[in-house]
């Protein structure tokens, strides 16, 4: 939900009383927490209705926790979360002593409108066709924010014609969308096979990849047949999505709005006839199953994990024979791993989530089965000692 510029303000003129009355000190004197509505974590272990259920008891509990934080001690900590107005959040806040400020949607029109006005203010358009934009992009953002920031750099583009502009200007954005992915595959010369992988990571990864190991993936599997190194498979991942996908403070990558990952999988459409393909769950997930194990057999991790040091095993104990030495030259070699293979702990580690995640619709294994067949056979027992030792537990 884009934030009003003028909630600051508001509170500052004592509107929202509730919320800063006998609180303005000790709001300035601590910190003040803010937290976004966790989106839920895919567990790839069960099927669409089992994981959007846990997806749903996730957040209410997290909702709890966060909560329980504000109500221990009230006068010292603050807690701000922040949500659309969906069900499965707002049925477990009535539960919780809360003051709920809801944004007027005729005020955030007034934003948008603004915000047209001043990007339109340090732009080369004509003053004589500035009308015509702000006229009719504020109408159609239907209060998201996102909507007018996507249509306006449609206007911006060097030599763009507005009346042009205007009479391709979607309705929405479930009809932007597939415009801009089109548009940008096209602009940055990326290859439908690649821009496909980039979002099928984006979507349905078990976790958000960073920048580094999309990247290193791309670089390995070359999903389009040109052979890059790491700086151009960096470029690539950057510019084939263009502004839809934005890379985080922590190097993890991100789409813009969640209105985009609902269009990608179907939430938003009925069907994909006028728009881009649906990532359904049981492909995506087998393909990225499949990437994982590809990345395994072709990127030389293997070859270098044959080189991790042995450990001794027993019956009865786990490590009798361990020493702090051993330990510390085991964890150091796939420490080392890791850097010179920044995708390898997540594709050792998840390709059978994507595997479960894909079987819940009696999805194909028949390719799957033979690269874990090949896997298996390139002497991978070593994939076992992946994880590193606890010098004191031995384990």
């Amino acid at each position: 939900m884009p934030p009003a510029p003028s909630d600051d303000k508001s509170l500052n003129q004592g509107k929202f009383t509730a919320l800063t009355q006998g609180s303005r000190r000790s709001t300035s004197d601590s910190q003040l927490l803010v937290v976004e509505t966790p989106k839920g974590t895919p567990t790839g272990e069960s099927d669409k209705e089992d994981g959007e259920l846990e997806d749903d008891l996730f957040i209410v509990e997290t909702i709890k926790q966060i909560a329980s934080v504000g109500l221990w001690k009230p006068r010292a900590a603050k807690v701000l979360l922040t949500s659309r107005p969906v069900p499965k959040v707002e049925l477990p806040m009535r539960k919780i002593p809360s003051l709920v400020i809801m944004l007027d949607e005729k005020h955030v029109d007034m934003d948008i409108s603004t915000y047209v006005r001043t990007t339109l203010a340090k732009s080369s358009i004509p003053l004589t066709q500035r009308h015509l934009v702000t006229n009719a992009v504020p109408g159609r953002a239907n209060g998201l924010f996102l909507y007018a920031r996507l249509a306006l750099d449609a206007f911006l583009q060097p030599g763009a014609d507005v009346p042009s502009v205007l009479s391709q200007l979607p309705a929405n954005l479930n009809l932007l969308y597939p415009d801009l992915i089109r548009y940008h595959r096209q602009n940055s010369g990326v290859l439908e096979p690649v821009q496909l992988l980039i979002l099928q990571v984006i979507t349905h990864s078990i976790r958000p990849l960073r920048l580094l190991e999309l990247t290193e993936l791309i670089s390995v599997l070359s999903p389009d047949g040109q052979s890059r190194n790491l700086k151009d498979a960096k470029d690539v991942v950057r510019q084939a999505c263009g502004p839809l996908l934005e890379v985080l403070p922590d190097e993890t990558l991100s789409v813009i709005h969640h209105s985009f990952t609902e269009y990608l999988t179907g939430l938003t459409r009925q069907n994909e006839a006028t728009g881009y393909p649906i990532l359904q769950p049981s492909p995506t997930h087998s393909n990225l199953a499949q990437a994982c194990l590809r990345y395994l057999l072709q990127s030389g991790c293997l070859e270098d994990l044959e080189g991790t040091p042995k450990l001794k095993f027993d019956s009865e104990q786990a490590y009798p024979e361990l020493v702090r030495s051993d330990i510390d030259t085991h964890n150091s070699f796939l420490t080392k791993l890791r850097i010179k293979f920044p995708l390898y702990e997540y594709a050792a580690k998840n390709w059978p989530a994507h595997v479960r995640s894909s079987e819940a619709a009696a999805y194909s294994q028949g390719e799957t089965n033979s690269l874990l067949q090949r896997l298996f056979s390139n002497n991978c027992g070593e994939l076992k000692q992946q994880q590193p030792i606890n010098a004191y537990t031995g384990k």
